[in-house]
């Protein structure tokens, strides 16, 4: 507990529509075992 880890998510869009809509969803983090799982909320949306 208390540990820290930097990361980056880079995303890239399945299509070559350029559409302004946002797009909602979540990363699920979880343990090497699949026991414990944690989800962040994203909002995605095109530059």
């Amino acid at each position: 507990m208390g540990e820290e880890k930097k990361f980056v998510v880079t995303f890239h869009p399945m299509s070559k529509v350029e559409s302004r809509d946002f797009v909602f969803g979540q990363l699920v983090w979880s343990d090497s075992d699949g026991k414990h799982k944690v989800m962040s909320p994203i909002v995605i949306r095109h530059k």
